[in-house]
């Protein structure tokens, strides 16, 4: 019975992580096709899909080629979607870790914070 257990919850983890990938492949394609039938003067800059700029750990650089910039909210202010609420130290790493290599490949990064108060423009 327990062997059935963990064989189970092995398959359902496998699907997830599996479903996951499938779900950024056909981002990336719509992503893709909405460049293609976009004017190359119009700026395409995509919000908090920063994953979709890496495959297998590394910068991807046939998708890193599509956009000019990519957006994240909640970088400082804003977890959980509370106001003025700081992000978790743990997530706003998570969230650099992807941010730093494409703004150092030379993408523009703009970020998005809900706080008010002069507390938060500190």
């Amino acid at each position: 019975m327990k062997k059935y257990l963990i064989l189970s919850c092995y398959f359902i983890l496998s699907s997830f992580i599996f479903s996951q990938e499938i779900y950024r492949d056909r981002m990336r394609d719509f992503i893709r096709e909405l460049r293609g039938n976009t004017s190359r003067d119009k700026i395409f800059i995509t919000q908090n899909g920063n994953a979709l700029y890496f495959q297998d750990g590394k910068l991807d650089e046939e998708f890193f080629s599509v956009t000019d910039g990519t957006t994240q909210e909640s970088l400082f202010y804003g977890d959980e979607l509370k106001f003025n609420k700081l992000t978790s130290p743990k997530l706003k790493k998570e969230l650099l870790d992807m941010l730093i290599p494409i703004r150092q490949a030379g993408k523009v990064v703009l970020t998005i914070n809900y706080g008010k108060g002069e507390k938060t423009k500190k």
